[in-house]
């Protein structure tokens, strides 16, 4: 196979994966993205900053599969591709930092996971994004990193500011403003703001249900937490019935 033919069906891979994964079928979407890598390993070399885009894809994936030692793996190769070929300014630290983040808060490491986020926060606003969507993004984890360690207070301020942002960006359907709302309305149950919570929930999941369609694995966050606001009020036949739509997802497997 000729160079420009092997570039056209690494492409296409990549691409066929990348549909599999948002569509949440993992077992579809691994193959191929592992496929697209090995043909770009072999064209490019293993040190080359065009494979970051395919190796970022799997870490998600990975992480979505709750596999995080898999997952550490490819997040090991992005970095050190990343300080090989990329300079300490880029803007692309942002998401390195941001998925060091990730896996170290699976992991339960909440002070590493919140430097992390913290850096990958400062390195956009130093790159003049203070009112974005790349700020937005930085602000919730940034968040939900306080929320995990249990600084409420803290966490609240970086939510609603993320949020404040999305709904000045995005329209209200968004799919990227359902998951900066959901992220306020957790922090709400926490706070037991369980009044708040509730019309957020709800918006959450008529956006996801409309844009993903109604057994998309990312519709079983809302579904669980929708499910545990009703216990809480003491509506065990709405709990369960969301609780049980969002088991049914989970046992598709996709």
């Amino acid at each position: 196979m000729n160079d420009p033919d092997q570039k056209f069906l690494s492409s296409s891979l990549w691409a066929l994966g990348c549909l599999y994964y948002r569509q949440g079928q993992y077992v579809l979407a691994e193959p191929i993205l592992m496929r697209a890598l090995t043909l770009d390993e072999q064209r490019l070399g293993r040190d080359s900053i065009k494979l970051l885009g395919t190796l970022s894809e799997l870490f998600n994936l990975k992480m979505d599969l709750h596999q995080p030692s898999q997952a550490e793996s490819y997040l090991r190769r992005i970095v050190g591709i990343a300080k090989k070929q990329m300079r300490d300014d880029d803007i692309k630290w942002v998401y390195i930092c941001r998925r060091v983040g990730e896996l170290r808060s699976f992991q339960g490491e909440y002070e590493l996971a919140g430097e992390a986020f913290q850096e990958s926060l400062a390195i956009a606003q130093r790159h003049g994004h203070t009112d974005d969507a790349l700020a937005s993004s930085a602000l919730s984890y940034v968040g939900l990193n306080h929320q995990n360690r249990k600084d409420l207070a803290a966490a609240e301020k970086a939510l609603t500011r993320s949020l404040d942002i999305s709904r000045k960006l995005l329209r209200s359907d968004h799919p990227s403003l359902a998951t900066v709302t959901e992220n306020l309305a957790c922090l709400y149950i926490d706070q037991s703001r369980y009044s708040e919570a509730k019309p957020l929930l709800e918006q959450v999941l008529e956006v996801r249900v409309a844009k993903l369609g109604k057994y998309h694995p990312n519709v079983v966050s809302t579904l669980r937490h929708l499910g545990y606001l009703y216990q809480t009020q003491n509506h065990p036949i709405e709990a369960a019935e969301y609780i049980k739509w969002a088991e049914k997802i989970e046992s598709r497997g996709l």
